[in-house]
């Protein structure tokens, strides 16, 4: 109230008055001062400001949107890649395991015992058992 009441004959803000809420009265009690010519520069300053604030905020707002479609786009090729590259691998190690079990039956069948398979193939004897079993 003191700072109303007191707001045309103060030449300075008391120490007390420096907070924003009085920053902001004392700023609209200086333009409420402005003559015409005053008042329409400083409108036509604001709009500029506000315009440019806005044409900065909608290229703000539209780079954040593309680098975002951008980066989705990126991950999930990166995740496909590395999706068919894990699947791929998974195909050819499973390829190789069924491989490998086709020889050890076929050893099998031609009558070698299972320790000669596994010493000729350097697996393991259980892995030859096993292979010979899921055959039958």
């Amino acid at each position: 109230l003191y700072a109303i009441k007191n707001l045309a004959t103060l030449m300075e803000r008391p120490a007390v008055l420096q907070e924003a809420v009085f920053q902001r009265l004392f700023e609209q009690a200086e333009i409420a001062q402005f003559n015409r010519e005053e008042l329409k520069s400083y409108l036509e300053s604001q709009k500029d400001f506000w315009d440019l604030f806005a044409v900065t905020e909608t290229a703000e707002k539209k780079g954040r949107a593309e680098g975002m479609a951008e980066g989705m786009a990126k991950g999930r090729a990166e995740g496909m890649a590395e999706g068919m590259a894990e699947g791929m691998a998974k195909g050819r190690e499973e390829g190789r395991a069924e491989g490998m079990a086709e020889v050890f039956r076929t050893m099998y069948r031609k009558g070698m015992s299972v320790e000669e398979i596994a010493n000729i193939t350097s697996s393991s004897t259980e892995d030859v058992n096993k292979a010979i079993s899921s055959a039958n």
